[in-house]
Parts: structure tokens; sequence; C-alpha cells
């Protein structure tokens, strides 16, 4: 189930999903030959060729769900989710998007954002079965006990049988019952699985791994991924709750086989975002991005707007590689990504439908501890004549910038103490 696997052009590879239908114009060679590298695993080259077709069509949702793809296979998992969040943007309901996005926050170790992405998935696109595969192998393998669930693993996998019975899922179902202590249908489980994958030549890496998992299997050990899981306790609570609203849990049966009504999956809609603003610290490392605008006066202005409604909002400069400089809206920092997503989540159901969750850690912030509870007016207007709007956290501190890049808070810092306003750069 999460083996790498051969990209397809219009279906679902075991990881991630690739789009779609070449667009038409000069830029359909490069995407064609995008997608052509992708098959061959030849990943740098397909960013190449969807970022020259982004250059023709800045528009194109499949272009960045692609490049995302390229970016995730490469580990570069926050470029793959700032793409995929671009694709978002672009095209709100595009489900290989919002599946490929999940994928990559469960191997950033957030697995609260992938839950919350796979719930949604399913709820508004009941039929979609990989978002089932993807939520059911979370709560089999993950390594941290708070997110395993497997009767509730198991369940998922079953509605999945009744969309498609043609499905096999062979290592999602091994994993599951191996979860639940039922080691004997896991090792049965597996082997047909290792059976099928080696008939269809796949990777010798794939085929070790699996039969790795196989041996476990026989020796009564439940199977684990692998990585770091950075979610607070209070995101796991959250995940608990999301997944109690999408499905009641199944008995455990004693580890056999369980009977669970989920042909259909609770469709009731989430419960509305609170209104009120979510606490954010100028710390965290997380943020909502509601725009990015050429002209500092036309970011000023949205954040006035947002902060008539109680939002922390701020307004910061960047200047690209390219030598471009763009005046960028973030709302809030926040210490997890799952208070961020809550954050942007009630900003899309407003006026900010295109806004979604950044990671920056690097912040740009004023160096006087003098400055650390007032600031004079003169400072402020200084800071706003660069394009920037300070924004005071929780903590008193004063935040000026936060960048993805420790060279973009640095170039910043330059400009500002050159104009007479002491800065540093810290680190999230």
């Amino acid at each position: 189930m999460m083996g790498s696997g051969s990209f397809l052009r219009t279906a679902c590879i075991v990881v991630l999903m690739v789009a779609g239908q070449a667009p038409a114009g000069g830029a359909e060679n490069w995407f064609e030959t995008g997608v052509a590298h992708l098959k061959s695993r030849e990943f740098e080259s397909a960013i190449t060729a969807f970022s020259r077709v982004l250059e023709t069509l800045p528009d194109d949702h499949e272009a960045y769900n692609n490049r995302g793809v390229a970016h995730s296979q490469l580990e570069q998992l926050e470029q793959a989710i700032a793409d995929f969040n671009r694709a978002l943007t672009l095209k709100p309901d595009y489900a290989a998007a919002l599946l490929n996005r999940g994928i990559s926050y469960r191997r950033q170790g957030h697995i609260t954002a992938a839950v919350q992405d796979y719930q949604e998935l399913i709820k508004s696109n009941p039929d979609y079965t990989k978002a089932y595969q993807n939520l059911s192998w979370i709560l089999a393998t993950c390594p941290d006990p708070r997110f395993r669930d497997g009767p509730r693993a198991l369940a998922l996998l079953q509605s999945v049988k009744r969309r498609k019975p043609q499905l096999k899922m062979g290592d999602n179902w091994a994993a599951a019952y191996a979860e639940m202590g039922d080691y004997a249908r896991a090792a049965k489980r597996q082997a047909a699985h290792v059976k099928r994958i080696r008939a269809a030549n796949t990777a010798a890496d794939t085929l070790k791994e699996e039969q790795y998992w196989l041996e476990r299997y026989g020796r009564n050990q439940a199977r684990r991924d692998s990585y770091l899981v950075k979610d607070s306790d209070d995101d796991a609570a959250l995940a608990r709750k999301l997944l109690a609203d999408l499905l009641p849990r199944p008995s455990q049966a004693s580890g056999r086989q369980v009977k669970t009504k989920t042909a259909a999956v609770s469709a009731k809609p989430a419960e509305a975002a609170a209104r009120q603003p979510v606490p954010a610290d100028v710390r965290g490392r997380y943020g909502v991005q509601v725009g990015s605008y050429s002209r500092a006066a036309n970011a000023l202005a949205i954040v006035d707007t947002i902060k008539k409604h109680n939002q922390p909002a701020f307004a910061f400069k960047i200047v690209l590689d390219d030598g471009r400089t763009w005046y960028r809206v973030l709302v809030g920092r926040y210490a997890t990504l799952t208070a961020a997503r809550t954050a942007g989540r009630m900003l899309r159901q407003g006026k900010f439908a295109g806004a979604f969750e950044v990671t920056t850690r690097y912040g740009l912030t004023l160096k006087d501890p003098a400055l650390s509870q007032t600031l004079p007016e003169q400072t402020r207007d200084r800071l706003l004549s660069h394009g920037f709007t300070p924004y005071q956290g929780v903590d008193g501190h004063w935040l000026v910038g936060a960048y993805a890049r420790k060279s973009e808070a640095q170039a910043m810092a330059r400009e500002l103490t050159a104009a007479g306003l002491a800065m540093q750069v810290v680190k999230w």
C-alpha cells in the first residue's frame, strides 16, 4: 500500500496521485515531458518540466499537483505541500492534491493534519477509496500508539471492499489484522501480497521490505512505520474526535472478523469552526497565508480588513531569488500545524477561500528588549514605510517577518537595520 509503484498518467499510483490531462498550447510538450519523467522516476527533471508549464500557465492546478509529487518523491516535503496547497487554492475540490498532501503530512510526522485531509476526502468523496486505504494504514502502522486503532483500520478496509471488491490491498489487510493481534490472518494476507508483487516484477527493494514484514508477522510482531510523530496531545485528541465523527468504533471482536455498519460512512458535516481567533504565539513556526501582493498598500489593506475581525494578521516584505519583491499577509503564528489548519479552515469559510498553511522556520524580530511591551509610533511608522506591519504575539514579543529560509530573513534584517531598525533573526 505505501510502496512506490509506477507513475500513471490518469490513475492513482500506489502512493501519490499524478494528474491528468495535458494543457493545450505551448505548455503541452512540457507537461507531457514532466509526466514522462515521473514515469521514469527522474524527479528533478520532472520538477523542471512542470515549472516550465507553470511559467506559461500559472493557474494549472494539475501541474502544481504533479510537481508536488516529484518533490515528495525527493523527500522535499515542504515544497511538495506548498505545491499541493497551491493546487487546492486553484481547485478546492481537487481530490488528488488533497490525497497527496495527506501523504506528505504523514511522512512529515504531522498525523492529525493527514487525518484531517483524509477525513475531508472521505466526507466529500465517499467513493474515493484511496483515502480510506491511507487512513487505515495510519491507524494500523503509526509508530505512536495514540493514533493506532486496529478495529477502525479494519472497518475502513471493509468499506473499500464493499465499494471495490476487486481491490486486493493485501498489505493493508495484513497490517490491520496484526494491529488487532490476529497474526495468523496477517501472515496469510501478507503472503498473498508478496506473491502478487513478485509476479508483477515489482522493484527489488519493495519486495524485500514486504518479505521482511511477512517474517515479522510470523513472529507475532505488528507493522510500524519509521517516521517521527510531531503531534501534541491536543493534536492526537483532535484526531480521535475526527475519527469518531467519521466512523463509530467497532468492537474488537477478539481480533477476528469485525462486523460493523460501514457501508455508508457518516457524512454529517464537521462542527463549524469557532469564530474566535485561534490563540497564536509569535514563536510558532506555522502560519496561514491569505495573500501575496506586488504592492505594499494592497497587503496593508488586507491586514486592516482581517484585524477588524479580531484576527492576528500581519504583513511583511520578501525578496525572491529572481529579484522580485512581494508583500505577504499571514495570520497568526502557531506552535502546531493542527492549530494553524484550524485557523486556516476558519479563514477559508469566510472571505479568504485561498488561505493555506505555511511553515516558516525563521522569524525577524525587533532586537531592542525595551520594545517587548509597547511599540513607539515612530518605530511602527518606519516599519510600515518598508511594507511591514509588526505583530505582537501572546508572549509580548514583536514579530516583523516570517520566512521559510534563513537567507530571506537575513536579507530583510539587513535592509531594516540599515534603516535604523535593529533586527534579529530567530529560528523556531
